[in-house]
């Protein structure tokens, strides 16, 4: 981690990478980072990442950026060329629709050719979000004012119990 500006505006704390290889065999060779998290409820969901590229010398193409949700590639950014000193910004997404509750594998990879580690550009990766749809989020809202009232009066119903003599 460390301090980078991967939007326009104030420093934040993002991921750093350095991948790449000379000669690429293939495909292209990368990295990432990815997690697993679980859902409670299903639905809608919106994926973005904020993501940056920092030219240490200057190349023109193949440098991918993917989001992935299950194993499946879902959103792809490609920065184009880039000057040495330059830096790209982008903010990548993705809605996903009809999400099961549980657990699922949410994962950023970079990809690019021809570079060696020692003058490949720098990719940066922050503000990782997974957020349910309004509409998703209102169908929560909605179970939890339904968990809320069943309580207040299962809470009264004790309250009005005979006590014993």
């Amino acid at each position: 981690m460390v301090t980078f500006e991967t939007q326009a505006g104030a420093p934040s704390a993002a991921a750093r990478f350095n991948v790449g290889t000379l000669s690429a065999p293939a495909g292209a060779q990368g990295g990432g980072i990815e997690q697993i998290v679980a859902l409670p409820i299903g639905g809608d969901f919106h994926f973005a990442a904020d993501i940056a590229l920092e030219g240490r010398t200057a190349f023109d193409g193949f440098h991918f950026v993917d989001l992935i949700f299950d194993s499946v590639v879902r959103a792809t950014f490609d920065f184009d060329s880039l000057l040495a000193g330059e830096v790209e910004r982008a903010r990548v997404t993705t809605d996903l629709v009809g999400v099961l509750p549980g657990n699922h594998r949410v994962a950023i990879q970079l990809r690019r050719t021809g570079f060696s580690s020692d003058t490949s550009p720098l990719q940066y990766v922050d503000n990782v979000t997974l957020i349910p749809e309004p509409g998703t989020a209102a169908l929560l809202a909605l179970g939890l004012a339904g968990l809320a009232r069943a309580r207040r009066r299962r809470c009264a119903g004790d309250r009005e119990a005979p006590r014993p003599a």
